[in-house]
């Protein structure tokens, strides 16, 4: 999905609805119902620029190997994450499109 219609965002209950701040990877609204997260940011590949994590696409299977946020396995977004796999809850992911999540230890 481009970026400028993720920052457009989308309209739920009657609402405006974020599908995230694009400044931390793992997004979960807490207007959501349930644990697992929303939205996927990734850095993409750029010559002669770091990227924070290693994330990865298979193209062949349109997966990402995505990686906990650093710190803590237990903190918030990396649970968010969890919880989307467990569930099996579509996510949507940029600037790579929609794909499944296949998290990085656990899949």
């Amino acid at each position: 999905m481009p970026l400028r219609e993720l920052r457009a965002g989308f309209i739920f209950e009657e609402q405006r609805a974020s599908f995230g701040s694009f400044q931390r990877g793992i997004y979960r609204s807490a207007r959501q119902r349930g644990p697992a997260a929303l939205t996927l940011t990734t850095a993409p590949i750029a010559p002669g620029k770091t990227r924070p994590y290693d994330d990865e696409l298979d193209a062949t299977t349109r997966t990402i190997i995505y990686h906990y946020r650093s710190g803590s396995i237990d903190q918030p977004d990396n649970r968010a994450l969890r919880a989307a796999h467990t569930e099996q809850v579509p996510l949507v992911a940029a600037p790579l499109g929609p794909v499944l999540a296949a998290v990085q230890g656990i899949a």
